[in-house]
């Protein structure tokens, strides 16, 4: 008995945490399109070299088509409450702090996988920090094997990661 356990736990410890939109991913090429961040509503994900912006209708029609998704229950509820406040826009830092409680890592927690799954359907847009201008051209998301069988989704422009996510941990 206590080997079956021992195998459930090894198979579902094993198995891969991916969307089953990413999990087709190995190469892909990137068309995002333009967000008018003046009339429509919209959530930004900030990094140091780039902003990330999403239309908080596609956030709400891909979270009610897919249901659950990578997020859990709790997060993917957390993210609808905020989507449904009459608040235009809603800016997310990406900050390294981990044990932060703030609203901010909430809000990034939740929208970790969801900004990734968007990504791969082309609904966002990215804007370039450094030069200022919006770029459409020279993006692509490719599967990156890590260390000890480790997965990432990783989202380059010209080479340089922008964005990544975990889609399966290692040993």
């Amino acid at each position: 008995m206590l080997r079956f356990g021992f195998l459930i736990f090894v198979v579902l410890y094993s198995v891969n945490c991916f969307s089953q939109n990413m999990l087709s991913v190995n190469r892909q090429k990137l068309k995002p399109r333009f967000v008018d961040t003046v009339s429509e509503k919209y959530i930004s994900l900030e990094s140091k070299a780039t902003v990330i912006y999403f239309k908080q209708s596609d956030v709400a029609k891909h979270l009610s088509n897919s249901g659950i998704s990578l997020a859990g229950k709790a997060e993917v509820q957390f993210l609808l409450d905020t989507l449904k406040t009459a608040v235009r826009s809603i800016k997310i830092f990406q900050t390294d702090v981990v044990n932060d409680n703030s609203l901010n890592q909430k809000l990034s927690n939740s929208f970790y996988f969801i900004a990734a799954e968007l990504m791969v359907k082309n609904q966002f847009m990215l804007l370039l920090k450094q030069a200022n201008k919006v770029n459409t051209r020279h993006l692509k998301v490719k599967k990156v094997k890590g260390l000890l069988g480790a997965e990432y989704l990783s989202f380059l422009f010209k080479g340089k990661e922008f964005y990544n996510v975990v889609t399966a941990f290692g040993e």
